[in-house]
C-alpha cells in the first residue's frame, strides 16, 4: 500500500514536492536492524522525475546513521530499490576456525563481501579453487586440525 511523502527538494520538479511511494525501508543498511526510519522530509529527483532520493535516519541508539532511500517511479508511485550507503554484513566464523587460521577467516569474509556485492566471479568457493597450492593448503589445515583436537584430547 503506497503513501505519501513530502519533500523538500533540493533540486527536482518544484521547491517542495509531494510524492507517492510504495514503502520506506524496514532495515538499517548500515546495522541491519528492523526499523521506522526517521524521514528528514529532504530529498532530490532527477530531471526527468524517473528517479527520487530521501534522505532517513537510523533511529537506533547504537546507529543513528543517515541514509539515501532510493525510489525509481512505476506508474503513478515511486518503488524503493534500494539504501546506500551500505554495510555487508557477514557470518561470524566459529572459534574453532579462528584458532586454525586466521588468514582464512579474513579471505573467507572478503570472498563472502564480493559474493554479496554480485562479483560472483570472486564467491568464496572460486577464491580458494583458484589458490595454487589448493592440495598443501588442504594437508596444512587438516594437520593443524589433528593436532589441536589430539591435543585437546589429552
Amino acid at each position: 500500500m503506497s503513501f505519501q511523502v513530502f519533500i523538500r527538494s533540493v533540486g527536482g520538479p518544484a521547491p517542495g514536492s509531494a510524492f507517492q511511494v510504495d514503502r520506506n525501508p524496514d532495515k538499517c543498511p548500515i546495522c541491519h536492524v528492523s526499523i521506522t526510519p526517521i524521514d528528514w522530509t529532504i530529498g532530490a529527483s532527477r530531471a526527468d522525475g524517473q528517479v527520487m532520493e530521501r534522505l532517513l535516519q537510523c533511529p537506533n541508539q547504537a546507529c543513528r546513521h543517515l541514509f539515501l532511500a532510493r525510489y525509481a517511479q512505476w506508474n503513478q508511485t515511486y518503488a524503493l530499490q534500494h539504501c546506500v550507503p551500505s554495510e555487508i554484513s557477514v557470518p561470524a566464523q566459529s572459534d574453532t576456525i579462528k584458532g586454525i587460521s586466521d588468514d582464512f577467516c579474513k579471505i573467507y569474509e572478503e570472498a563472502n563481501k564480493a559474493e554479496l556485492l554480485s562479483l560472483k566471479s570472486t564467491s568464496p568457493a572460486r577464491v580458494l579453487n583458484k589458490i595454487p597450492t589448493k592440495k598443501p593448503l588442504r594437508r596444512l589445515l587438516l594437520k593443524r586440525c589433528c593436532s589441536r583436537l589430539a591435543s585437546k584430547s589429552t
